[in-house]
């Protein structure tokens, strides 16, 4: 009798695992597909603002790269040229730079931006390099040439090599999935123990 009570429950146990190993399946088949992935930002979604400043922007390869020359007005003060856009999506920016004027060094400069705040990391003729930053869904970012005079011609900052690695996020919809795959589990469980109590009381 004890051999057989422990042989069925055994068989409970293994239906209730057979269950729940359905269940996972089922929301593994089931759950949208949550992956990271290059999110294009064409030239047209950024825009062009000067700050007491007469730069500009322009792609010469159909967006391939940006060519961002900073201002040079003449006036003796300091002024900023930028490009920016609002992020549709968390992720990482990356991006390649070449950094050139005639100017002296440290006159001029290019970086980027993040909610108005400004990164610079170019201020000589001829340097380059790659770099890159975290933005939120929603965050103003982009580009920016700062000149301290605005003469003896601007900063040209090239901008290639442009994408967006979108972080992986949870899907809501899976939400109640997971649910399920909880409440099954701790279904299994409270059976398992169940069943064992109820065996030990019948010896």
């Amino acid at each position: 009798m004890t051999y057989k009570m422990l042989f069925r429950g055994s068989s409970r146990k293994r239906g209730s695992s057979r269950l729940l190993l359905l269940l996972l399946m089922a929301g593994a088949a089931l759950a949208p597909r949550a992956e990271a992935g290059l999110i294009p930002y064409q030239l047209s979604l950024f825009s062009v603002v000067n700050t007491n400043a007469d730069g500009t922007a322009v792609s010469p390869d159909g967006g391939e790269s940006v060519i961002l020359t900073g201002g040079n007005n003449g006036s003796g003060l300091s002024g900023t040229t930028d490009l920016t856009t609002t992020a549709t999506a968390a992720g990482l920016i990356q991006f390649q730079y070449i950094y050139s004027s005639l100017d002296s060094p440290m006159f001029d400069r290019g970086g980027y931006l993040i909610a108005g705040i400004f990164t610079p990391v170019a201020d000589t003729d001829g340097q380059f390099g790659i770099a890159s930053f975290f933005v939120m869904t929603g965050d103003i970012f982009g580009f920016r040439v700062e000149t301290d005079d605005n003469t003896q011609e601007p900063g040209v900052f090239t901008i290639s090599d442009f994408n967006v690695d979108a972080a992986s996020t949870p899907e809501p919809a899976t939400l109640p999935l997971v649910l399920v795959a909880v409440i099954a589990i701790l279904f299994a469980m409270r059976r398992g123990r169940y069943l064992t109590q109820n065996q030990e009381n019948r010896r």
